[in-house]
């Protein structure tokens, strides 16, 4: 199953098409999916390096879906004190967030939340984050400020570490900064890890796949470029792969929508 238009409908009305120069395949069955780890198994170094790249930017964009498709209130960073936590090491500091973010339900059952790693230059991890409907969670100001202004506030809730608080006033903005955190060095220290950790009452976009023809894509281009605010063309590394971005562009349905399976 094949796709070459993908369009994607957030909470706050916007949409986001994008318009592929080479299909995507979705629904790879067993058979397929064992000769693809079999294929995997035989990379070359150059093989591989695309291959880590093309985990990255999946992640990078399931990040920024999820982003994109709520509302935040707190932009969160969160340390670990080597007294508290091991902070150089992965599992420790993934298992320890996991905890205090459960507990910390428990003051705010409703908070909605997506936090991403960092490594600092020495090792040792630390994570970015947005939070919403987290009235229970308690912030105080630090009396410092950014340098555009800003209060920054503390996490009284957090002992693990040190913790700041911004106020979030462009989820768009703070949706595209928040994937700058998802890097090569990231992806490879975390090969076969989680790295992302979102609460299950994210929203999540309303995604439309379609399979059109070329000249299809191109009619649909040209008739995208007559309403969006914003286009961008991306071509991804080290793949003959290119991508078209449209922003706040409508979709008229004339094809049959491909139905997404259970990946």
């Amino acid at each position: 199953m094949d796709y070459n238009v993908k369009c994607l409908h957030y909470v706050n009305g916007d949409t986001e098409t994008r318009i592929y120069s080479r299909p995507i395949r979705i629904g790879v069955k067993k058979e397929e999916k064992k000769k693809e780890e079999k294929r995997t198994a035989q990379q070359t170094e150059e093989q591989k390096k695309r291959s880590a790249e093309s985990s990255m930017n999946r992640t990078k964009n399931k990040i920024y879906e999820i982003a994109r498709a709520n509302k935040w209130q707190w932009f969160l960073t969160l340390t670990f004190s080597q007294e508290e936590v091991d902070r150089y090491d992965y599992s420790a500091c993934t298992k320890a967030l996991s905890k205090w973010l459960n507990n910390i339900r428990r003051l705010a059952p409703d908070m909605v939340y997506l936090f991403v790693p960092e490594q600092h230059k020495d090792g040792a991890w630390h994570f970015h984050g947005v939070i919403n409907h987290a009235e229970g969670i308690k912030i105080a100001p630090s009396g410092h400020y950014t340098k555009d202004n800003q209060p920054i506030y503390n996490v009284s809730s957090y002992s693990l570490g040190y913790s700041t608080a911004t106020e979030v006033d462009n989820t768009d903005a703070v949706s595209r900064y928040i994937t700058k955190y998802v890097t090569k060095d990231l992806c490879e220290h975390t090969k076969g890890k989680k790295r992302y950790w979102v609460s299950r009452n994210a929203s999540r976009p309303i995604v439309q796949l379609f399979e059109m023809t070329g000249q299809e894509t191109m009619i649909l281009t040209e008739e995208l470029r007559e309403d969006c605010q914003g286009e961008k063309f991306v071509q991804c590394p080290n793949t003959p792969r290119n991508i078209r971005y449209f922003q706040n562009a409508g979709l008229t349905i004339c094809h049959e929508e491909i139905d997404i399976p259970d990946l």
